[in-house]
């Protein structure tokens, strides 16, 4: 998985955009939530066995470097990926697998934060190309949005 174009589109490299693990836990923001729902279990996802138990959301939240700095950006990274609004270099698929080589790999904070900082490159590259839901053109009293304004 590291260094693979992972979005392929056309033959070219798809991403440069990306929203950070503080826009994905920001009040509110859950509207631009799609696939994943925020009570969704972080190993259950994954699929790896996770020295913590954490909804995605309260994965997005813990502190901590190592598996805890890797949590965050994995989860914001898939929901950058599930996002149409977001042109992310990696798939759902890509993230999840990238994810699951770092647990089959690492037993040390060192190697977590290899994989994190493969992530975290592309979910900090610019601002976020979304905006929050609370803002005029996002507000959404369907499922998603939950009546939030």
């Amino acid at each position: 998985v590291d260094g693979e174009c992972i979005n392929e589109d056309n033959g070219e490299c798809g991403g440069g955009e990306g929203c950070t693990p503080g826009f994905w836990k920001g009040p509110g923001n859950d509207c631009h939530w799609v696939t994943y729902d925020p009570s969704d279990d972080y190993e259950t996802v994954f699929g790896v066995d996770a020295s913590f138990t954490l909804s995605l959301e309260d994965t997005l939240a813990q502190g901590g470097g190592g598996e805890n700095a890797l949590g965050r950006h994995a989860v914001a990274a898939l929901l950058n990926a599930a996002n149409g609004g977001v042109d992310y270099a990696f798939t759902t698929g890509g993230v999840i697998a990238l994810v699951q080589e770092a647990y089959a790999n690492c037993s040390s904070n060192e190697c977590f934060n290899g994989y994190k900082a493969q992530l975290e490159a592309e979910n900090e590259p610019t601002p976020c190309p979304i905006d929050a839901c609370n803002s005029a053109e996002n507000r959404d009293d369907g499922p998603r949005g939950r009546g939030r304004r």
